[in-house]
């Protein structure tokens, strides 16, 4: 690009100076001819002064001068003994000044009747015309090399930006990428600068809710992958007289499956109903009864004891994912008995994951809600956060001896939550 807009600069500079230079050659030989005949007729007309004050021809350099007699006859100078038109106009009465061959010859009326001849080698104004072009080289020159700055500086003005433009479009998506460049004070560069800076951060947060959807889910698809594979070969060691339980129990992991991938694409792919009402008690119910195999596996127990109706304003799959992640959490690094309660007050319903561990005192809460590997506690709790938040919730420690999470829900604005009988 730079070298076709020097190139371009240059050739249109150059056809400038030949439209513009042609013409004035012409122009500058002849007003330099022209200014030698008006030269010519003023020293003839001084010739005439002098020649007429002391009787004879005083001859200057690079100039020939004669005086002829009236009736034609050479009487003083080197001029040519053969009358020309110009000297026979002049000896006539009237001055006159002509060009002849390689001469100007200017003639003027003496006062007793003769005339006075001057000529001129037309070279002289050939090398005053040649000065002049010179001049107008030299200037044409200067106006070339002043065109090739400013083509190369505008060159760079232009390629600069436009080339930081295709280096960011090359970029766009990267993690690394960086969009704080200076502005090129082109109005237009700058304005395709700033959409493709506005691209760049919708497409690196598209990228990144993405990458976090994609994480989320296969955090979540893992443990109902876990609960097909345990009851596969629970049924391979004990096989069981009615195959259709093993079936029913596949069924019902395919189904979690699809309910834990669907809530996770609606959440971040779709905005929350704000008016959509679910009941409470019955998730929790069906929650528990889903692990309660699982942890009896473990050796362990899962339970609640809330009945009633409490009504949030929030999705079902939300409910359900964020309830997997806490009773997931409590089976792996908690201990002993896990209890699900849930209490609701005018602004929100809270559901309560507590085991019998305890939590250490010292580990900053923030920590356990940050983005960590898929062994720990962290990406499970960053996205049952993300998921209760998305709804207009939270998630909590509430307790830490025991181990205590609380997931907070909305209540719908006109609806007051029915009492829940919670355990102790």
């Amino acid at each position: 690009m730079r070298r076709r807009i020097v190139i371009v600069m240059i050739l249109t500079t150059a056809v400038a100076l030949v439209v513009i230079l042609i013409p004035a050659l012409f122009a500058l030989r002849a007003a330099a001819a022209h200014e030698q005949e008006i030269e010519l007729q003023h020293e003839a007309f001084t010739a005439v002064k002098q020649f007429e004050a002391v009787g004879t021809v005083a001859q200057l350099e690079e100039h020939f001068i004669s005086a002829y007699l009236p009736d034609g006859t050479l009487l003083d100078g080197d001029g040519p003994t053969e009358l020309d038109e110009v000297t026979r106009q002049a000896l006539a009465g009237t001055p006159g000044l002509a060009t002849a061959g390689d001469y100007v010859i200017a003639a003027v009326p003496l006062s007793n009747g003769g005339a006075l001849r001057i000529s001129e080698e037309l070279a002289e104004s050939e090398r005053s015309a040649l000065i002049g072009v010179a001049w107008l080289c030299a200037a044409a020159l200067a106006i070339a090399s002043l065109s090739y700055i400013a083509a190369s500086r505008l060159s760079r003005t232009l390629s600069n930006p436009l080339g930081e433009l295709a280096v960011s479009a090359g970029r766009l998506g990267a993690d690394d990428a960086n969009d704080a460049r200076p502005r090129s004070g082109i109005a237009e560069v700058d304005r395709i600068a700033d959409a493709l800076r506005s691209s760049t951060a919708r497409v690196s947060t598209l990228l990144h809710r993405e990458r976090r959807l994609t994480s989320y889910n296969a955090h979540q698809l893992r443990t109902p992958l876990t609960g097909m594979r345990l009851a596969v070969e629970a049924e391979i060691a004990h096989p069981r007289d009615d195959r259709a339980e093993l079936l029913n129990e596949l069924l019902q992991a395919l189904d979690r499956l699809e309910m834990a991938s669907d809530s996770l694409i609606a959440t971040y792919r779709m905005p929350p109903n704000r008016h959509e009402n679910t009941e409470v008690v019955e998730l929790v119910h069906a929650a528990v009864s889903r692990w309660r195999n699982t942890f009896e596996l473990s050796g362990r127990a899962i339970s609640t004891t809330s009945s009633g109706h409490l009504i949030a304003r929030t999705r079902p799959g939300t409910v359900d994912t964020v309830l997997d992640v806490l009773i997931e959490n409590a089976l792996h690094h908690g201990a002993g008995k896990v209890r699900l309660d849930v209490d609701g007050t005018r602004d929100s319903v809270l559901i309560g994951v507590l085991d019998e561990g305890a939590f250490d005192d010292a580990a900053p809460e923030a920590a356990l809600f940050s983005m960590q590997p898929l062994d720990t506690h962290g990406i499970g709790l960053t996205l049952a956060r993300t998921l209760a938040e998305a709804e207009g919730g939270d998630i909590v420690l509430t307790s830490r001896h025991p181990t205590k999470f609380s997931f907070i829900v909305p209540c719908p604005a006109d609806d007051t939550p029915a009492e829940a009988t919670a355990a102790p």
